[in-house]
């Protein structure tokens, strides 16, 4: 029988890495997916640089918004509910314990 493998972004994502995540852009409440570069790892998420219209932004995004990596060895893919399609290590949302909730 063959075991899940879970793929978590905080596992995968380095420095310098381009990854596809979700960021709220204007503070909105309204995330919508972006590419950007990642310029540092944290324990909780990433902070990244990516490009609005004509202006580069930066932004922290915690690791349950990162939704892949780009990686020219896996084969191309359509990104589900983005407008992305390429060459993606698609990541497991990670798992979390709700207040409350026994371990």
């Amino acid at each position: 029988m063959s075991e899940l493998k879970l793929v978590f972004a905080s596992d995968k994502v380095a420095v310098n890495n381009v990854v596809i995540c979700l960021v709220d852009e204007y503070r909105q409440g309204k995330k919508e997916a972006f590419d950007a570069h990642v310029q540092r790892v944290q324990d909780n998420g990433i902070d990244v640089i990516y490009l609005s219209g004509h202006r580069s932004r930066n932004d922290f995004v915690p690791w349950v918004d990162v939704l892949a990596k780009v990686d020219k060895r896996k084969p191309r893919i359509k990104l589900k509910n983005t407008p992305f399609s390429g060459h993606f290590e698609v990541f497991d949302k990670p798992l979390t314990v709700q207040e409350g909730e026994k371990v």
